[in-house]
């Protein structure tokens, strides 16, 4: 079984607050393992694509039948149960502001998922031409504003760690003070 322990206990009390930084952590953990190891683990047969209603469908995996060892199977499985997992929690996400959850799937995309981007400018430059007015008062199709992009990966990955759950990863990613 792929080595996929996350965190501790979770507290399911509203009146808790949480502890942002290591929730951001956790998030940005759990997106990353995407294109450093569970790209490669889960046999994706097709590519996520993004639809028309800028939601994510996930990849698509060849059969586990076989050659294979069984234990390289169980880490596939794995790795696609969580690969899931992201897609699903990021199409399930809810971002409390006045800008479309939509923008932050995206965001979340093009930071972790999407292969043809390679950087945080990139990134950047992406959102800027698909949402130009993301500051109401200041059109930029060019390059969003860095420190816009910050505060709005910091929202994007607590609400990511909020709809997250996998069956391989039993703990939250949500961390409580």
């Amino acid at each position: 079984m792929m080595e996929f322990s996350i965190f501790d206990e979770v507290i399911d009390d509203p009146q808790v607050e949480i502890d942002e930084k290591q929730t951001i952590q956790r998030a940005r953990y759990v997106l990353s393992l995407y294109k450093k190891k569970l790209y490669r683990q889960a046999n994706i047969k097709q590519e996520p694509q993004v639809t028309s209603q800028l939601s994510l469908t996930p990849p698509t995996f060849s059969s586990g039948l076989s050659d294979q060892m069984a234990k390289r199977l169980e880490v596939e499985e794995t790795a696609q149960d969580i690969i899931t997992a992201i897609f699903k929690a990021i199409n399930q996400m809810h971002v409390t502001t006045a800008v479309p959850t939509l923008y932050y799937r995206q965001l979340l995309y093009y930071r972790f998922l999407d292969f043809e981007v390679h950087s945080v400018i990139a990134v950047r430059e992406r959102l800027a031409g698909e949402f130009p007015r993301r500051i109401e008062y200041d059109y930029n199709p060019v390059m969003l504003d860095k420190h816009v992009y910050y505060h709005d990966e910091r929202q994007a990955l607590i609400a990511f760690a909020q709809a997250f759950h996998s069956e391989h990863a039993q703990e939250s990613l949500v961390v409580y003070k």
